[in-house]
């Protein structure tokens, strides 16, 4: 919206950033943004697994001749 306005009376404010703080600034944005996709992706895992352990069952096995060897 703002970018229309501007444009409509001509008004400009450039927003002007030395290099160094706009790497700054970049950093930071990369940052929270890799901390926010490992807290959605823990959220999901966890989400994932409760629903994989509630369809699953506990299974035994029996020996019927010793030696007999199972793979699981």
């Amino acid at each position: 919206m703002t970018v229309l306005k501007e444009l409509w009376t001509k008004e400009i404010h450039p927003e002007v950033k030395s290099n160094n703080q706009y790497v700054l600034d970049l950093k930071e944005r990369f940052s929270s943004t890799c901390e926010l996709a490992r807290k959605e992706l823990r959220k999901s895992s966890e989400r994932n697994k409760r629903n994989y352990d509630r369809k699953t069952q506990t299974r035994t096995f029996k020996v019927r001749i010793a030696g007999d060897q199972v793979h699981l």
